[in-house]
């Protein structure tokens, strides 16, 4: 792409002598999933690779680090995973902004990120890290998973959206997105709960609207999983105490810290509230 940098004051400023080259064909499928595409001042729709232009940031850190921190391995190894927090962080900042202010909702926030070179200036001091996050190629699933996907692609048979959901908060985890992950996660054990419910209290002869008006008046999750699991299959989170109140503290502070009140939450927060609320599903369905 041209080099040329320019922006107007009221609207986003486009090339107008764009030029594609269009893949060869047939396709050659050793050259992997993407089409090899090559072009002039071209961008590929909603890019969040860089695929043909990309954007460059250079972050300069008030680092401040003594000479005697600079010493030995361990030493190393600890100013990597300082600047590499402060680095991620900042890039993650930013790519939030531009997402809010662009409304360009393609935009995503990054899971990791990989530093090839720091050099401090001061102390003529710096490193190479070297980052490999390969692992063998996957051949095929196990035939009991291709054998399950058969079924539900034959079936049509609908997927579990609390499993959905689970997987939604991993992923929103692993890109640390904490809020979206702590709402999803509890979605997804309110869903669960609540479906269950249903379909329990459905078999033991309710009708729709009786079942209706028990879950308008135990609408909340800490009231069903008491009192409404009770009655739909004749046991209560209660039982298991120690893994209720571990769950209550977290429902109390981060649920309501997070979807209330919009407040920030850590990593650690965040890991601790998706595997409570994995446990609690788990342990209902243990019991049916």
């Amino acid at each position: 792409s041209s080099p040329i940098d320019f922006f107007a004051e009221d609207r986003v400023a486009y090339f107008n002598d764009g030029n594609m080259i269009t893949p060869q064909l047939p396709y050659n499928a050793k050259l992997g999933w993407d089409l090899g595409l090559t072009g002039q001042n071209v961008e590929k729709s909603k890019d969040n690779n860089g695929h043909f232009r990309f954007t460059r940031l250079q972050i300069l850190l008030n680092t401040s680090y003594a000479k005697k921190q600079l010493e030995g391995e361990k030493s190393s190894d600890q100013i990597y995973k300082e600047i590499e927090a402060k680095v991620f962080a900042i890039v993650n900042r930013l790519l939030d902004v531009y997402r809010y202010v662009t409304r360009q909702e393609y935009v995503e926030r990054l899971g990791s990120i990989v530093i090839t070179n720091i050099y401090l200036y001061e102390n003529n001091w710096g490193l190479y890290p070297v980052s490999m996050p390969i692992e063998n190629a996957t051949i095929n699933r196990s035939k009991q998973e291709i054998d399950t996907m058969k079924n539900f692609l034959n079936n049509g048979e609908p997927l579990p959206l609390y499993e959905l959901l689970s997987l939604n908060a991993q992923s929103s985890l692993n890109k640390k997105m904490y809020t979206l992950a702590v709402v999803s996660s509890f979605q997804g054990l309110e869903i669960f709960l609540e479906n269950l419910i249903i379909e329990k209290l459905s078999i033991k002869g309710l009708s729709p609207e009786n079942i209706e008006q028990k879950l308008n008046q135990k609408w909340k999750t800490k009231d069903r999983l008491k009192d409404l699991l009770k009655e739909s299959i004749d046991h209560s989170i209660l039982e298991e105490r120690a893994l209720w109140d571990k769950w209550c503290t977290v429902y109390d502070q981060v649920r309501n810290e997070v979807i209330h009140k919009g407040k920030d939450i850590s990593e650690d927060k965040t890991k601790n509230t998706l595997k409570l609320n994995e446990d609690i599903i788990n342990c209902i369905k243990n019991w049916v």
